[in-house]
């Protein structure tokens, strides 16, 4: 499961990264929680903001539920966080690529809302190779190549308590425990 995200890259990384064609205003966002919007494409070169939330209520769809009546996108991040039980707490750990590239979730989207698609209680990343065959919305034999859970590039750090509460959304999310 997905609760809480990042996406804290550059206008410029974002419309590299993404062959973003059309202008837009965006702020670093440290702590993204459901139901605020985010930012998506559900076409090739365009980017736009929905709520996270399909239709205010899943904020996730499991891999095994996609059908091919689902409409598709890509919901853009470069981190995510997890949660991880020790003991009698759960220890917040901020999900990232080694490299603190880009990266896009599988989502689907049904008018202004948007899901993040996830697979053994993870998301699902879309290697950049499969974007434009990911927005086509054909379902097809890649569509399994497509949902194999691409986490292996990801590695996750400990951070602080902070990120519990969304209302948190700074620098501070994503620092490493030791470094607060």
């Amino acid at each position: 499961m997905c609760g809480r995200f990042t996406l804290t890259a550059t206008k410029e990384k974002i419309i590299e990264h993404f062959a973003i064609k059309s202008s837009f205003v965006y702020k670093a966002r440290y702590n993204i929680a459901p139901f605020q919007p985010v930012v998506v494409i559900r076409m090739p070169g365009k980017l736009e903001f929905l709520t996270w939330g399909l239709k205010s209520q899943f904020i996730n769809v499991r891999a095994e539920n996609i059908t091919k009546r689902t409409k598709r996108c890509l919901i853009i991040a470069d981190g995510y966080y997890h949660w991880k039980i020790l003991g009698k707490r759960k220890q917040p750990y901020y999900v990232r690529q080694a490299g603190h590239g880009l990266f896009a979730f599988a989502g689907v989207y049904a008018e202004d809302t948007c899901a993040i698609i996830t697979q053994d209680k993870a998301p699902v990343l879309v290697l950049r190779e499969y974007y434009q065959k990911w927005l086509s919305n054909k379902f097809s034999e890649d569509i399994a190549k497509i949902l194999s859970n691409n986490n292996d590039t990801l590695q996750a750090i400990p951070v602080a308590m902070i990120v519990n509460n969304p209302q948190n959304d700074n620098k501070e999310c994503i620092l490493p425990l030791h470094a607060v």
